[in-house]
């Protein structure tokens, strides 16, 4: 999550450490980026609107496609745009919700353990999906907390692998340019060089 705030997150290639991160300096690192650079108030707007940016956009893509296809001949544009009015806020607000309960879960976290890792974000998905199934039983809280977190622990593990995979840029040693002496004997001197190129000075 965090998409906003992510993308200013990142150091440029200089100030990169040139040394392959262990696995729980990689994983120390990701926390960073995702969530450093977002102080947990602003970070509870921010997901929350990019995820209901995400469920409204995929939505409509997908609902204006079933549109298309279950409209019949001759308004089947308008059968696609009908069921994006219909459908696409409803699925952007159900990201929403999930979003935010994401972010106050992991801003909670951060909170109560005073520290930012993947364990913070594999717990809030596994809490997420518990609180939003409370409705339909234990047993239903339990699978999804199940589903959450080992969808984030997947997720996580992913962004380290691919930190970790990285191939590292190597300073290139440029040797130093020394000035070349030049003796008195061979200095040219301009007049010299004009006769060469005229031919005057072989008739010497």
């Amino acid at each position: 999550m965090s998409t906003l705030c992510l993308s200013s997150s990142f150091a440029p290639p200089s100030t990169r450490s040139r040394s392959r991160p262990s696995g729980r300096q990689a994983a120390t690192t990701m926390g960073s980026l995702t969530d450093r650079e977002c102080p947990c108030p602003g970070r509870i707007l921010t997901d929350t609107g990019s995820a209901f940016a995400i469920g409204a956009v995929g939505g409509s893509f997908f609902h204006f496609v079933k549109g298309l296809r279950n409209a019949p001949t001759g308004a089947r544009f308008t059968g696609g745009l009908e069921a994006v009015r219909m459908n696409a806020p409803r699925i952007g607000s159900n990201f929403a919700v999930w979003g935010g309960l994401y972010s106050v879960c992991d801003c909670t976290l951060v909170y109560v353990r005073q520290k930012e890792d993947p364990w913070n974000s594999i717990l809030s998905g596994a809490a997420t999906g518990g609180i939003l199934s409370l409705r339909q039983g234990f047993r239903s809280v339990i699978r999804s907390s199940m589903h959450g977190a080992i969808f984030f622990a997947l997720v996580n593990g992913a962004i380290i692998t691919t930190q970790q995979s990285q191939p590292l840029s190597t300073p290139v040693d440029v040797p130093a340019v020394t000035p070349v002496e030049i003796s008195s004997s061979e200095a040219i001197t301009p007049v010299e060089t004009f006769e060469k190129e005229s031919g005057r000075g072989n008739h010497k």
